[in-house]
């Protein structure tokens, strides 16, 4: 699979959790717009205060917003930032199995799959869903509304840092990275099954 294209004056964030019960961390990504000129940790340590104190409240208490990495292109000189931590959620609640996960997904306004992404974020709290999977209504909007200020807190941010979706090359040429200028949290929650040989 090609890697994603960062052009000058972007970056690559991805965010771990710490989820019990894993082989290892659940993570998003992103991309972000800073320009040139900006520092890479303290754009690194700003992403996961939005995080914390979005996501956090909407989350169990077992499952831990752990690091935040960038990758960055300064004019071309790409640089690494870092934030690290480890704060859990708010919730009290027992939490879904780990294979299960809030979807989040990343509109742009175009049409066509390269030009939308989506988030699987874990920590959803079981009273929170239904036996068929769906996530009340109250729940679903205090989601919608956490992943919506993240988005809204990075154009705020000094320098503002757009989210952007960053593309890999494919059969037509790689077009420049894209606004997100919504996000939606889906009703329906992903599941992923083992398969049993």
């Amino acid at each position: 699979m090609p890697t994603q294209v960062i052009p000058a004056g972007y970056a690559r964030v991805t965010q771990f959790f710490s989820v019990p019960g894993t082989a290892g961390p659940a993570m998003v990504t992103f991309g972000c717009h800073p320009g040139n000129g900006d520092n890479p940790n303290d754009l690194a340590s700003d992403i996961r205060g939005f995080f914390v104190a979005r996501l956090g409240p909407t989350i169990t208490n077992t499952t831990f917003i752990d690091q935040t990495s960038v990758l960055y292109n300064d004019a071309g000189t790409f640089l690494v930032g870092q934030a690290t931590g480890l704060d859990n959620g708010s919730l009290s609640g027992a939490a879904l199995p780990p294979q299960n996960a809030i979807i989040a997904k990343k509109l742009t306004g175009l049409a066509g799959r390269r030009f939308r992404g989506r988030w699987y974020i874990p920590g959803l709290q079981e009273s929170d869903v239904d036996e068929k999977g769906f996530i009340s209504s109250t729940r679903r909007a205090s989601l919608d509304t956490a992943v919506g200020n993240i988005v809204s807190d990075l154009i705020a941010r000094t320098p503002t840092s757009p989210m952007v979706l960053l593309h890999a090359p494919g059969q037509s040429a790689t077009p420049s990275p894209t606004v997100v200028n919504a996000t939606i949290v889906e009703q329906l929650i992903a599941t992923q099954r083992r398969r049993l040989r």
